[in-house]
């Protein structure tokens, strides 16, 4: 069985008979009613600030503080603004009375000597009205925490959505719904693969090889990060990137160059490292092309940006055909950093597929 709900009322008045006569009229009301009796609205003040009752019913002509100044407080009070309050008076005979009352933050009046059905007609009305008011402010702050988790799970989406596709991707996707595809006349493929990286793994546990590809891919991540180069994914033990998109610009050669160097300074450290640890480590490859291209993301569920053309395969290709610890790079790339970047030719190299390809080392 539903419990009844109860109602904390506070009376105000300085006549105590006054104040029996109001509790008599809320006890013959049938309700839970809890009545709070006060005969000094200072004190009155106190007790509406520490019980919070759901309606304060005061008289206007009190001594100290009278029933304006008395309401006038309540307003002033973040315990005690919201709180309806029904001046019960017997000068409430003109409607600048009624203004003042109104004005002060009354929400009602009730005039003396007390009609016994106005009385309860009154205080009825006022108790549903607050129960109808908690029940919108809750749905209000339920609504607001909707909201909040609504905005918060948008910005870990967004957060997710940016990591993994490139910023502007990103945003044309959650603008259009679509982001769709572009060709890219010159755009710097780059491609990494771990030398011996099959032997290396069976020779180490399944923990650390992740822990080894997680820390060396998250070192990539960052270093092309930093030279505003664009990963495009990790296939295996081979990482691939490029410079040039999906905002086109003229230094992309050099950029994927620099996030290059960075890299195999990288992987040197790391293997002396292993070496005075006394560890196993890994040697990497690092293959380098610069020519047209097509992006596009691809994929319902899981989207995944990337690139196409005979650029990637060639890209592969060079890395594949390089060494340890090097930096290949192809001729078309050369052509593009040969005026501030060191470079060894390494002859015409036969290249599965493609024939024979110009190849050249970096310093």
């Amino acid at each position: 069985m539903k419990k009844a709900k109860s109602y904390k009322i506070l009376v105000v008045d300085d006549k105590p008979d006054n104040l029996r006569t109001l509790v008599d009229q809320m006890e013959r009301m049938h309700l839970n009613i809890q009545a709070l009796q006060e005969t000094d609205a200072r004190n009155a003040f106190e007790i509406a600030q520490l019980e919070v009752p759901d309606l304060i019913i005061t008289d206007w002509e009190m001594p100290d503080m009278n029933g304006i100044e008395f309401i006038e407080a309540l307003q002033i009070s973040k315990y005690t603004r919201e709180i309806p309050v029904i001046m019960c008076t017997g000068i409430m005979t003109s409607s600048l009375n009624l203004k003042t009352a109104l004005d002060a933050g009354a929400v009602d009046y009730i005039r003396k000597p007390v009609d016994p059905l106005e009385f309860q007609a009154r205080v009825l009305s006022m108790l549903q009205l607050g129960d109808s008011f908690k029940t919108i402010q809750q749905q209000m702050k339920q609504l607001e925490s909707q909201k909040q988790e609504i905005a918060q799970e948008k910005l870990k989406s967004d957060h997710l959505l940016e990591n993994i596709l490139p910023k502007e991707i990103a945003k044309e996707l959650k603008l259009n719904g679509v982001a769709k595809p572009r060709s890219f006349d010159s755009v710097t493929v780059m491609f990494t693969d771990f030398v011996g990286f099959t032997s290396y793994a069976e020779g180490t546990s399944p923990e650390e090889l992740v822990q080894e590809l997680n820390a060396c891919f998250c070192a990539f991540d960052e270093i092309v990060l930093r030279h505003g180069v664009e990963k495009i994914k990790t296939i295996g033990d081979a990482y691939m990137c490029a410079g040039g998109l999906p905002v086109s610009n003229d230094s992309h050669p050099f950029d994927v160059y620099k996030a290059a160097k960075e890299i195999v300074d990288f992987m040197e450290i790391r293997k002396k490292q292993h070496i005075e640890n006394g560890t196993d480590y890994l040697n990497l490859r690092i293959g380098i092309h610069t020519g047209p291209i097509i992006a596009g993301t691809v994929g319902i569920n899981k989207f995944q940006y990337d690139i196409w053309g005979d650029t990637v395969n060639l890209a592969s290709r060079i890395e594949s055909n390089g060494e340890a610890g090097k930096i290949n790079i192809s001729e078309s790339t050369y052509l593009l950093i040969k005026e501030k970047v060191n470079c060894s030719y390494r002859g015409e190299i036969d290249v599965k597929g493609k024939g024979k390809q110009k190849m050249y080392f970096t310093d």
